[in-house]
């Protein structure tokens, strides 16, 4: 009898251990992406997801957070945009508690993404992280998506050799090189200046068709009157088979003053540019 008593306070202990482990080890899994995630980042066309930045230190106008914003983040996300970018934790929050409110509507909401140093507080708002590679899964949160920002073949290498590796990576990175280093189950992001001469940024994003996923434009609204008319050339643009330096529909210069005509031939170029 006692040693029937012995052996069930055993198993008892064995299994309070394997449960112990097994949640040791989901802590340094990475999370599972959410629907919306994924589907914002890959688009089934093949043609680039479009993300758009806003940030605070290249503000060229005094912005009323409140209005400003929440007008920015509604119509980013009515021209097209498929999930936006910020390194600042008020921006991100304002931006996530309004997307919000499109839950259930067409276009439903888009992503935020935060990269910075205080990303610790941006958990709670963002819907994924962008994190400089580090060789420390300890060092990552658990509870969001994390996007690795990696600069060579070997960083992506390094990532998809971590203990308990995503079964689905994000990278994000600058070199349209690393494009062809990239694993089929991975989900990839180039990043590129908004506003480039001869509009580079659109014809690398049309370069890259099928071998990216999505391009982040990160200074892309700067708190001026061209925020959403370049949103939305861009999206057109990148998403659309028409030329990037076809007419613009929709919000157009002769709206604002900045060019003649509903459309507008040549090469696109913007007031903050000159």
């Amino acid at each position: 009898k006692l040693l029937t008593h012995s052996t069930a306070k055993q198993k008892m202990w064995m299994k309070l251990l394997f449960l112990l482990a097994s949640a040791s080890a989901l802590s340094l899994s990475s999370p599972t992406l959410s629907m919306n995630l994924a589907d914002s980042l890959i688009k089934p066309s093949k043609s680039l997801s479009v993300g758009i930045g806003s940030l605070p230190e290249s503000t060229t106008s005094a912005m009323n957070l409140q209005s400003d914003l929440q007008s920015l983040s509604m119509n980013l996300r009515k021209v097209g945009v498929s999930f936006l970018y910020t390194n600042d934790v008020d921006r991100c929050r304002r931006f996530k508690d309004e997307q919000i409110t499109a839950a259930g509507s067409f276009p439903g909401p888009a992503p935020v993404l935060y990269e910075g140093e205080e990303y610790e507080a941006a958990l709670s708002f963002c819907d994924a992280v962008i994190l400089p590679f580090d060789s420390s899964p300890s060092s990552y949160p658990a509870n969001v998506p994390i996007i690795y920002r990696v600069s060579t073949p070997s960083c992506i290498s390094s990532v998809l050799s971590l203990p308990n590796p995503p079964s689905q990576p994000i990278f994000i990175f600058t070199d349209p090189s690393l494009a062809s280093h990239l694993p089929e189950s991975c989900i990839s992001i180039i990043e590129a200046p908004a506003m480039q001469d001869s509009n580079s940024e659109v014809t690398l994003a049309r370069s890259l068709k099928g071998k990216v996923s999505a391009i982040l434009l990160p200074d892309a609204c700067v708190g001026d009157s061209e925020d959403i008319e370049y949103a939305t050339f861009v999206v057109d643009s990148i998403r659309k088979k028409s030329s990037s330096t076809f007419k613009m529909t929709g919000l157009t210069g002769s709206t604002n003053g900045h060019f003649g005509g509903i459309a507008t031939k040549g090469e696109r170029t913007w007031l903050r540019k000159k």
